[in-house]
């Protein structure tokens, strides 16, 4: 239990680095919505430029009713879990 609330902990300061914000913080999920409203695009063109342009999946928010956001697992090992966060942010910085 430990390790994922610091795994959750690091997604929410990693989204809220680059403005997007976390939104709410899970209690029991291994994933968080992210808001991605302020790039411009609906979330479908957004996780798909990802993909794309850096290697990253994600699930549109769409998908759950919640679009402008995206979904991101974070059960996954600290070192995969960052370097994913790292080429989001690069990503991000491309935008």
């Amino acid at each position: 239990v430990e390790i994922f609330r610091k795994r959750r902990d690091y997604v929410y300061k990693a989204a809220d680095r680059h403005g997007s914000g976390g939104g709410t913080s899970p209690r029991g999920a291994f994933y968080m919505f992210i808001n991605i409203q302020k790039f411009g695009m609906d979330s479908l063109t957004f996780c798909r430029r990802m993909l794309q342009e850096a290697s990253v999946g994600v699930i549109p928010g769409i998908y759950f009713g919640t679009e402008g956001y995206m979904r991101l697992s974070y059960c996954y090992s600290d070192a995969d879990l960052k370097e994913g966060l790292d080429r989001i942010e690069k990503f991000i910085k491309s935008l």
